[in-house]
């Protein structure tokens, strides 16, 4: 049976720094999809800044969210004035209540 030293990296370390990680995300998860549900239709670098998150943060709570089913890439782009260059725009999907 191993033990791990005091001060040193171990998995019982990575496993809970990573639990850490994945609930700081959540609220993450819930902001962009309220704000698509609140603005319609975005690009990513439109709910970065508007919710003033990384643009990486940002794509991962778009994927996220994407592989949830909770919001669907439109396949329309718009150009960035800043960058220019094209931006796929987003959108959520109101989940409906089943009674069954």
């Amino acid at each position: 049976m191993s033990t791990t030293r005091p001060g040193y990296y171990s998995e019982i370390t990575r496993d809970k720094a990573f639990e850490l990680s994945r609930d700081y995300a959540q609220p993450q998860k819930k902001r962009v999809y309220a704000l698509l549900l609140d603005r319609g239709k975005m690009t990513r670098r439109q709910i970065a800044e508007n919710l003033n998150i990384e643009i990486t943060a940002a794509c991962a709570r778009v994927k996220e969210l994407m592989n949830d089913g909770m919001i669907i890439d439109l396949n329309e782009e718009i150009l960035n004035p800043k960058t220019k260059v094209k931006n796929n725009l987003v959108k959520a999907i109101e989940k409906q209540e089943t009674l069954f």
